[in-house]
């Protein structure tokens, strides 16, 4: 699914394909694992709010860390 997409809100892994997350206020670029409200890697955890999800790159294991989301008011990217 494409970040800019406002279609379908079904989450994506991309664990195999990173995407770029970046943020249109601070301009920060940042690579994502997963879009949606309930990622593959952390099932006890369900976001209210389709997300930008990576793994915590300071965790010893695999840990979600929410980049950001989509602003509700003009749907651009934000952290």
């Amino acid at each position: 699914m494409n970040p800019n997409n406002k279609g379908s809100t079904q989450g994506e892994d991309k664990s195999k394909a990173l995407r770029i997350f970046k943020c249109t206020k601070c301009h920060i670029e940042v690579p994502y694992h997963y879009f949606g409200k309930q990622p593959k890697f952390a099932k006890q955890l369900i976001f209210l709010e389709d997300s930008f999800i990576c793994y915590d790159p300071f965790a010893p294991e695999k840990r979600p860390l929410c980049l950001g989301s989509k602003c509700a008011g003009c749907m651009s990217p934000v952290c």
